[in-house]
C-alpha cells in the first residue's frame, strides 16, 4: 500500500468518524433537547399538581364551610321549630283563655250542652268557632226555656181561674151580711 492510498484511506476514515461523530453530536443533541422539553414538562406536571393539591384544598374548605353552614341551618331550623310550637301553644292557650272568658256568664249546667264541641276546642283550637260554642249555648237556653214556657201554659191552661171564684160562693150565715174576702 502506497502512502497515498494509506493517506486517503486515512482520511477516508477521518472523514467517516468524522461524520459518524457529528451524527453523535446531533443525536446527543436532540437527546439533550428532549431531556430539557422532559425537565420542562416535569416541572409543569409538578406545578399542576401543585394547583390541584390547591384545588383540592380549597374544595375541602369550601365542603367544610358548606358542611358547617349546612348544620347552622339545621340548627337555626330546629330552633325554628322550637320556637312554632311554643308560639302555636301560646296561642292555644289564648284561645282557650278567649273560649273560657266566653263562657265565663254561664252556669255549668248550660255549658255540658256543647260540652263535646268544647272538649273538640280545646284539643284543636281551630276546628270549632267560639260563637258557635256560644251560639250552641244561647240556642239550648231558648230551646229550655220555651219548653218551660209551654209545660207552664199547660199546667195553667188546667186550671179555670174563674171557676174557682164560681165555686166559692159566699154563704150566707142568715145574717144578711156578706163577707167578701
Amino acid at each position: 500500500m502506497t502512502e497515498e492510498m494509506k493517506n486517503a484511506m486515512e482520511a477516508a476514515m477521518a472523514s467517516v468518524a468524522a461524520e459518524q461523530n457529528s451524527k453523535w453530536d446531533e443525536y446527543w443533541a436532540k437527546v439533550q433537547e428532549k431531556d430539557a422539553e422532559i425537565t420542562q414538562l416535569k416541572a409543569d406536571i409538578a406545578q399542576k399538581e401543585a394547583e390541584i393539591a390547591q384545588i383540592r384544598a380549597d374544595h375541602e374548605a369550601e365542603l367544610a364551610k358548606a358542611a358547617l353552614a349546612e348544620a347552622g341551618l339545621a340548627e337555626a331550623n330546629e330552633k325554628i321549630a322550637e320556637a312554632n310550637a311554643k308560639i302555636s301553644e301560646l296561642e292555644k292557650e289564648g284561645a282557650i283563655r278567649e273560649l273560657n272568658a266566653a263562657l265565663a256568664p254561664y252556669t255549668e249546667e248550660q255549658r255540658m250542652t256543647a260540652k263535646s264541641e268544647i272538649e273538640a276546642f280545646k284539643a284543636d283550637p281551630a276546628s270549632i268557632e267560639i260563637n258557635s260554642i256560644v251560639g250552641k249555648i244561647c240556642t239550648e237556653i231558648v230551646r229550655s226555656g220555651l219548653e218551660q214556657k209551654n209545660s207552664a201554659s199547660e199546667i195553667n191552661s188546667g186550671i179555670d181561674i174563674f171557676g174557682m171564684t164560681d165555686s166559692q160562693k159566699p154563704q150566707d150565715d142568715g145574717g144578711g151580711d156578706v163577707s167578701v174576702f
